[in-house]
């Protein structure tokens, strides 16, 4: 009897520490299968990296880490918060956050609407196994193309997605806020219409590394506006509202870059 007692407490010792690793579900969050947790995404510099689980990391596509789930497990993401899901592919282990229990593609962030936020609570419903990527972040089918076994993508925009809206036709390097010539493309004090604005820096340099990494990824005709003592990033110039929305739009579908729209005065 005294060693059925002693084994019971080293079980029970187990059995906490287990639970309470950071690569395990804690015992409170998960119910009949279902785990609420914080919810983050990657980090822009990972995309077309390996993943722990020998994929190549794509942001437009439906993935995701999670700590123990197996690999092709299809997830059903929702936020607790709006009701939004996504389901995505389990296809890289993570996030070492404790507090995190899964972390989202860039295209699943957007579907729910975390990429502003970056962080929220949500819900995780397991729903089925694939060897290929959700379409479009849902449960109707699979894409025909498994990233797998794909090369690391080379940087850039695929080819033949360039914008209709047309652009300036040169870069204006010579308005710097500082006297000298700037070394980035500053747009022209005279520029009047709309604007696409995909970020805002109390430093130019920052404004700059980050326009520099954009135009890597494809992004065209972008400018720094200088206005209310910050620097904007800003895809410019349009001749109507809708114009730069109608933009904006097909550059989240294929850039997975989020904006605001914004009126050049």
């Amino acid at each position: 009897m005294k060693y059925i007692s002693l084994l019971a407490i080293l079980l029970l010792c187990v059995c906490r520490i287990y639970s309470q690793s950071g690569y395990q579900y804690h015992s409170s969050s998960v119910n009949n299968g279902v785990q609420e947790g914080a919810a983050v995404y990657y980090a822009d510099y990972l995309h077309g990296q390996r993943t722990a689980l020998g994929e190549v990391y794509r942001m437009e596509a439906f993935t995701a880490a999670h700590k123990t789930l197996p690999k092709g497990t299809l997830v059903r993401v929702t936020r607790l918060d709006n009701g939004q899901s996504v389901v995505v592919r389990v296809n890289d282990r993570g996030p070492f956050d404790p507090d995190v229990i899964i972390d989202l593609s860039k295209a699943a962030a957007m579907k729910i609407g975390l990429v502003k936020k970056g962080r929220a609570r949500v819900r995780l419903e397991t729903v089925g196994q694939s060897d290929a990527n959700p379409v479009n972040g849902t449960l109707g089918g699979a894409a025909a193309y498994s990233y797998a076994n794909s090369p690391a993508p080379s940087g850039g925009a695929p080819a033949g997605r360039g914008y209709g809206q047309p652009g300036p036709s040169a870069y204006n390097y010579n308005t710097s806020p500082r006297g000298n010539v700037a070394p980035y493309p500053m747009l022209p004090p005279n520029t009047a219409g709309y604007g696409v604005q995909l970020a805002s820096y109390r430093q130019l340099d920052n404004a700059g590394s980050q326009l520099r990494q954009l135009g890597q990824r494809g992004v065209q005709n972008l400018y720094i506006w200088q206005k209310g003592g910050y620097y904007k990033v800003l895809i410019a110039p349009f001749a109507s509202k809708s114009s730069a929305a109608d933009h904006l739009e097909q550059l989240r579908r294929q850039h997975l870059q989020d904006g605001i729209v914004v009126r050049i005065r």
